[in-house]
């Protein structure tokens, strides 16, 4: 009776030791993601080109000599439904990983949005391939605050031609620079005075112009000079505001001019015109 017991006992450690004996190929991936300044004027996608670095190797004799293999990624930690989203506070910037610079193919964790590819494996030491995937935010995102938006989007390696087992993974960042930007979207008109010599009241003109700038984005606002002379007659100009925040949208402002009363002018006819010109800067 104790002889059988110490055979079956010998079986079973030489069972455990055989199953032991073989390890999966194991893969490791890596990609330095890719950040790019958006800006909010263009009106096609901004498009931006980065790759992932796959490794792998066999860790033993019975390893395969080759690998099929497939990588998906997740729609990052800010998803909405199945889209990707960068972050900035409580705001969001769409995007999305493409496998073509045209933006065409979706980069996902479904079927035919993965990459795959295949790699020969020698010896024990790892084989590496780079891969390129580019990043894609749609045009025409307006309205956000400035600064940077971001993500973190997960990568998965599975053994397509080993039933499918995960043997790696990795993270990459996302960075989308939403940058402050003010333009003048409306240009002021000139501002145009009629004057008659030795008026009894002054003249006055204005014009308005419009400010497009980014949400929260404080901004200034000046004129070169608030008075001048023209045609021999002194003017004043002055602007509804030096302030203002963006909202995304244009915000208005007035430029308004003054003539003071009783001046004669240098005119050698009996009417003539003239020009000075002032210059308008936005700051931010």
């Amino acid at each position: 009776m104790n002889r059988n017991l110490v055979r079956i006992f010998a079986l079973a450690l030489f069972a455990l030791a055989g199953t032991s004996a073989h390890a999966a190929i194991t893969c490791s991936i890596s990609s330095g993601g890719w950040s790019t300044a958006y800006v909010t004027t263009a009106t096609t996608t901004n498009v931006t080109q980065s790759s992932f670095t796959l490794t792998c190797q066999r860790n033993v004799a019975a390893d395969s000599t080759s690998l099929s293999y497939v990588v998906s990624v997740d729609n990052g930690i800010h998803f909405q439904g199945q889209g990707n989203h960068g972050q900035n506070g409580t705001s969001q910037i769409s995007y999305e990983n493409y496998r073509d610079s045209g933006c065409t193919a979706l980069w996902k964790s479904q079927g035919g949005n993965r990459i795959s590819g295949a790699m020969t494996l020698s010896g024990f030491v790892g084989t590496t391939v780079t891969t390129t995937y580019w990043g894609c935010v749609p045009a025409g995102q307006t309205g956000l605050p400035s600064g940077s938006y971001t993500d973190t989007v997960t990568m998965s390696v599975s053994d397509s031609s080993g039933g499918g087992a995960a043997i790696g993974s990795g993270t990459f960042g996302i960075t989308i620079y939403y940058p402050a930007v003010c333009n003048v979207t409306q240009a002021p008109a000139d501002v145009a005075f009629t004057y008659t010599a030795f008026r009894a009241t002054p003249a006055t003109a204005s014009s308005t112009f419009g400010v497009t700038c980014t949400t929260t984005l404080p901004y200034t606002m000046a004129l070169d000079a608030t008075s001048g002379v023209v045609a021999g007659l002194q003017y004043l100009v002055s602007l509804s505001a030096s302030t203002g925040t963006g909202t995304g949208a244009q915000q208005n402002y007035t430029i308004s001019g003054t003539m003071p009363a009783g001046q004669a002018g240098t005119c050698a006819t009996s009417s003539c015109t003239g020009t000075s010109v002032r210059t308008l800067t936005i700051g931010y």
